[in-house]
């Protein structure tokens, strides 16, 4: 296929990893970020299973923390330096710590906002700018389900989270005109670290077993099953 371009941030785990891994076995070059450089050189250690060629040859390892203006600008030097242009951005940025409506408190509630809504639109912006081969050009955020669906115990995500589907509807008006299509991705609850983190938080609060916690969650959910990175 014709050399193809993606950037996919939050790659070191769970659902940014699957994506990154889901690209480079579909033939794309990948741009893998994360905060933490560690954790992102895992992503190495799998893709020996990955067919399609000499699939270690397209994958760019670019640690550092994408909620950092000077940072994201430090990405799009590099993606104008090395390809002169890119076809996919996954926005991932992990949501903010939980809180509540009773607890809001302004710097925290700005600090959340800044670190996700900030990030992707300054991100949409800047990359799309790099999109020229609008035809087959995606912008894809990951943004949680409590957009829609507001949880007590996530005030500030949720409403990040439904600015961000807002702001992804806006800028379509604009992109959509190029041929750049926006797309926003709800996951539910997803098998990841992040979620047996959340597991285990509910089990010390409620003091419930950890698997009634997990059984609790199943049959709130009409397939009865944890989602999977892979449906993401």
């Amino acid at each position: 296929m014709e050399r193809r371009i993606a950037l996919v941030t939050g790659a070191s785990k769970g659902i940014g990893k699957g994506i990154a891994l889901s690209l480079l076995k579909e033939g794309y070059y990948v741009i893998a970020n994360s905060r933490n450089e560690n954790n992102l050189k895992n992503i190495l250690c799998e893709i020996n299973e990955l067919q399609g060629g000499d699939v270690s040859s397209r994958i760019i390892l670019f640690p550092g923390d994408f909620t950092s203006s000077t940072f994201r600008k430090k990405i799009v030097e590099f993606v104008i330096k090395e390809f002169q242009q890119l076809h996919v951005l996954v926005n991932n940025v992990p949501g903010f710590p939980g809180d509540n409506f009773s607890s809001f408190n302004v710097e925290t509630t700005l600090s959340a906002f800044n670190n996700k809504l900030i990030t992707y639109i300054d991100s949409m912006q800047c990359f799309s700018k790099l999109m020229n081969d609008g035809e087959h050009c995606r912008i894809i955020n990951i943004v949680g389900n409590n957009w829609k669906y507001p949880s007590q115990t996530m005030f500030s995500n949720s409403s990040v989270n439904a600015a961000i589907a807002n702001a992804s509807k806006n800028a379509s008006f604009s992109l959509g005109r190029k041929g750049i299509t926006i797309n926003c991705i709800h996951p539910g609850f997803i098998e990841t670290d992040r979620f047996h983190s959340f597991v285990d938080h509910v089990s010390s609060e409620k003091s419930i077993e950890v698997m009634n916690v997990i059984n609790e969650i199943k049959h709130s959910i009409p397939i009865s099953r944890i989602g999977r990175v892979d449906d993401i």
